[in-house]
């Protein structure tokens, strides 16, 4: 999908940045009909003391989401380095595998939510 970069050229074509444009789109609006119609205590409730709220989920999605749209804004324009794609690969895969699996671990600091701060909903 992505298209060869050198110096200022893109990383995907148009028809290729539409496609996740809207697939980004599509996945905010399905998470935000989830979460509207629930108010604070049911958006705030935890499990139990080990687990995250609803809100604390979104907060850490959105954290995520934000580094990654930093990641991609200031390496879009760097050299390849095709020596590091096996290792990317190899990172791929277990980000993939942590993704699907129920057994949630623990996040790096940088990704926990701000347990205590007001949290949005809809924003």
């Amino acid at each position: 999908m992505l298209v060869a970069q050198k110096e200022n050229t893109r990383m995907w074509s148009e028809k290729d940045r539409q496609f996740l444009l809207e697939r980004l789109k599509s996945i905010q609006s399905g998470l935000t009909k989830k979460i509207d119609d629930l108010n604070e205590v049911q958006f705030a409730f935890k499990p139990d003391s080990n687990k995250w709220s609803i809100a604390e989920i979104v907060e850490h999605l959105d954290v995520y989401e934000e580094l990654l749209y930093y990641d991609l804004l200031n390496n879009q324009y760097t050299d390849e380095k095709p020596d590091l794609v096996d290792s990317v690969r190899e990172l791929y895969s277990i980000m993939l595998a942590d993704a699907a699996d129920p057994n949630k671990g623990i996040t790096t600091f940088i990704m926990l939510p701000n347990f205590g701060l007001p949290i949005l909903k809809g924003i």
